[in-house]
């Protein structure tokens, strides 16, 4: 086991991860790196989201769309 630390919050906050680590099966301290990663990628999809796509960006696009087009007609 990695060592770990003590974060101080409020237990409302402590109940509701306990609450998701629980219905999850994970641990919290496993709980807590999913809620950073998603957290990060929300972030990373927000500044994406925020500029138009260039060249590239469009054909791996329509590439992506015409993959999950074809997976939709089986």
């Amino acid at each position: 086991m990695r060592d770990g630390t003590t974060i101080r919050v409020a237990r409302e906050a402590a109940d509701g991860l306990r609450d998701l680590a629980r219905d999850d099966g994970k641990s919290i301290g496993n709980e807590v790196a999913t809620i950073v990663r998603a957290e990060r990628q929300r972030r990373l999809g927000q500044a994406l989201a925020q500029q138009e796509p260039d060249d590239n960006d469009r054909a791996w696009l329509d590439l992506a769309g015409d993959t999950a087009g074809e997976r939709a007609r089986g």
